[in-house]
């Protein structure tokens, strides 16, 4: 059986806000790129899981620690023992294959000497996998980065050489190993002026078999502007014009200018995104002096857009397995933000506008059910409130994994300071809602929110000129099955209790000490006696008053003070269940 232990904690300084927490991959903070996609609104939806990503690129780091439990296996395969166990044409092709030296490794492996005798550079040596970790670097694992789509698949196919040279044969060849495996999303962030009827062929046929190609439009940093790929198309980027169904990127600075590097083109450029100064797992090896950090930044182009954008993509795909490349492509493209910084003569010239990961995720998992939901509320989530340039701002944790949920604004200028915050089940459905009070210096608003930031009802607790704050906490007084929202006045005004429904309609109200008192009341609920009604427990925000239990009547049912008589600061209440 459980007891009821009301835990007293003294309040020398008045606590203000929570802790801040973060997702527990430690180097989140330097992926700004993923915030300007929105990528935390797109986690409430999804993760990627299910869906593989084919990077058609130079050798992948499949060891990496963000990247060895993302990296595709093929089962069908049994490892070292040299048959072609699936008959697929590729012995022990357990991680993917190597099209430019004709193996089955398609990790990093080159001379020690390589970059000091040319034979090698850092990016050609790189490359795939800072693409791998910007898509779907694991996510949660308390170590290096997340990636966008943090629980896809790295199908490893190496088409580039360790300069990042290539040659169409080995695409060709590349895309077709993908479309045999049946991977969903195919990222080209390569580019080449020769336009091959081999090439369009093989695209066609993965697009066929329902596969999303995500191409970058290319980088040219001889030009100040690049190039005008409709006066100077480049492949694959623009290989198919009529029927266009590879979703061509371009790239933009952090202002949201084009990147200058990046190529444009209204036939070839469907969508845009940031690629500019990306952080992302490099290939570590502790016995090269050259490759000694895991991970590493400043990476920029359209190479990490596009990457970027696949990753949108698998996103998108794990939401609703049922979609086509086509809805995938139209999902991305048509909920889009607005171009913010864009230049006029480039306009229609890089796309429908900016990649938007959660408008495009939200657009197609609303209406699928099982989707990965939004969070209900219950006790594993921390709830935070803290003041910006404004309005006050909620954000979501969840306790399990310290990891970020959600946030939102409460969105209007009377409440501008941190807020009082609680949950419950308030309106019925067995799901808690949010219950913002008023802080100090503003009017006693009380608002509802639910588990999406959107307003669903708010009312005044108190006089709307009072500004001593609102005491907010939620609790079954009637045992109904529906929480009440109860108020306590903060410091000035009396010691008002009040309850209410979630329309703002008052159901009762008491004071909770002498009414002439003014030094503010904290407020807590409890079923204390076990019979099913929540007992409201109060105490002083400051001076030395008792600890009070009231019933649902506002009957006292016990007091007690404080041994310490001098004390002065008040007392912050909480409940906690013990055997």
């Amino acid at each position: 059986m459980f007891k009821k232990l009301i835990v007293l904690i003294l309040l020398f300084y008045p606590i203000t806000s929570l802790a801040v927490l973060i997702p527990n991959d430690p180097l989140f903070y330097r992926q700004d790129y993923l915030k300007k996609v929105n990528a935390q609104k797109a986690w409430d939806f999804s993760d990627g899981s299910g869906v593989v990503i084919a990077f058609l690129d130079s050798r992948i780091d499949i060891n990496h620690p963000d990247l060895i439990q993302n990296i595709w296996t093929n089962i069908d395969e049994v490892p070292g023992d040299g048959i072609d166990n699936d008959s697929n044409g590729f012995i022990d092709d357990i991680h993917g294959w190597d099209f430019v030296s004709g193996g089955n490794n398609p990790n990093p492996s080159f001379r020690d000497d390589c970059l000091e005798e040319g034979l090698c550079n850092e990016i050609g040596i790189n490359h795939g996998t800072i693409l791998a970790g910007i898509a779907a670097a694991s996510g949660e694992s308390k170590q290096g980065i997340i990636g966008l789509a943090y629980k896809a698949k790295i199908m490893p196919i190496r088409v580039l050489d360790d300069n990042g040279v290539g040659n169409i044969r080995s695409v060709i060849d590349g895309i077709n190993y993908a479309v045999n495996n049946k991977v969903d999303i195919i990222n080209l962030s390569l580019v080449g002026s020769y336009k091959s009827g081999a090439l369009e062929r093989v695209l066609k046929k993965a697009y066929k078999n329902g596969i999303v190609i995500v191409a970058a439009s290319g980088n040219d940093v001889s030009e100040s502007n690049g190039f005008n790929l409709d006066e100077n198309p480049l492949y694959p980027v623009c290989e198919i014009q009529e029927n266009n169904f590879i979703i061509g990127v371009g790239a933009l600075d952090k202002f949201g200018e084009k990147l200058d590097a990046s190529n444009y083109g209204s036939n070839c450029i469907d969508i845009s995104t940031v690629g500019e100064n990306f952080y992302s797992t490099l290939f570590y090896s502790p016995n090269n002096k050259n490759f000694l950090e895991g991970y590493g930044g400043s990476w920029s182009g359209t190479s990490v857009a596009t990457a970027l954008v696949s990753g949108a993509a698998a996103l998108v795909k794990s939401a609703n397995q049922n979609l086509s490349s086509n809805e995938i492509k139209n999902a991305l493209t048509q909920n889009v933000n607005d171009f913010s910084n864009l230049e006029t003569k480039f306009i229609n010239k890089m796309g429908s506008g900016e990649l938007d990961a959660f408008r495009a995720v939200r657009a197609v998992a609303k209406n699928v059910k099982n989707v990965h939901k939004e969070p209900e509320l219950s006790k594993k989530y921390l709830i935070t409130s803290f003041s910006e340039s404004n309005s006050s701002a909620v954000k979501i944790f969840n306790l399990t994994d310290n990891f970020f949920v959600k946030d939102f604004n409460v969105g209007n200028k009377e409440l501008k300071e941190k807020v009082n915050l609680s949950s419950g089940d308030v309106v019925g459905g067995n799901k808690n809602e949010i219950i913002i009070g008023a802080g100090s210096g503003e009017k006693s608003y009380v608002k509802i929110f639910d588990d999406l930031g959107r307003l669903k009802s708010d009312f005044f607790a108190y006089d709307k000129n009072f500004r001593g704050g609102v005491q907010v906490t939620t609790g079954d007084i009637d045992n109904d099955g529906i929480d009440e929202i109860i108020t306590g006045a903060g410091v000035g005004g009396g010691p008002h209790v009040r309850i209410f429904d979630k329309n703002g309609n008052l159901k009762s109200d008491f004071f909770a000490y002498d009414k002439n008192f003014r030094g503010g009341v904290n407020i807590v609920v409890a079923d204390i006696n076990n019979n099913k009604k929540s007992e409201i427990i109060v105490s002083p925000q400051t001076g030395k008053e008792t600890i009070k239990i009231f019933n649902s009547l506002g009957e006292i049912m016990n007091k007690f003070i404080l041994s310490k008589n001098n004390f002065q600061k008040g007392i912050n209440i909480a409940i906690i269940e013990v055997k």
